[in-house]
């Protein structure tokens, strides 16, 4: 919508070679626009997001999530592989990732990845 916004305020401003009628639809058009992108950003407050312990942006947030024995045993090797070989290898696989409570080796429950075929590391 943002990227839409633009080419209906370059017609907002009224001037001799512009019609009554298109300013006003821009006009409006804007006003609706940005009506709703105020509505989804308000909204966006009263939402309720998971509780994340680790920011998934950074190295050790991401190290967190993802490292878990059931997952790493099923890319054992892929680091020295070329990048072309790797994506291929992994579509290969077919797995489906889940992200949410599972229950790692010591029996502790963490959030993390894991598989949606893999009965070994369910969720809680």
């Amino acid at each position: 919508m943002s990227e839409f916004l633009p080419l209906l305020l370059v017609n907002v401003p009224a001037s001799s070679a512009q019609t009554r009628m298109a300013n006003e639809a821009c006009s409006r058009a804007a006003v609706a626009v940005l009506g709703c992108m105020i509505l989804v950003l308000l909204g966006s407050f009263f939402v309720r997001w998971p509780r994340m312990p680790a920011d998934p942006t950074t190295i050790m947030g991401m190290m967190y999530y993802v490292c878990d024995p059931f997952i790493i045993e099923k890319f054992e090797g892929m680091s020295i592989l070329e990048k072309k070989e790797r994506d291929t290898r992994v579509r290969k696989m077919g797995l489906k990732y889940k992200f949410g409570e599972i229950m790692d080796i010591p029996g502790r429950k963490r959030i993390g990845v894991y598989t949606v075929e893999d009965h070994s590391c369910q969720p809680v």
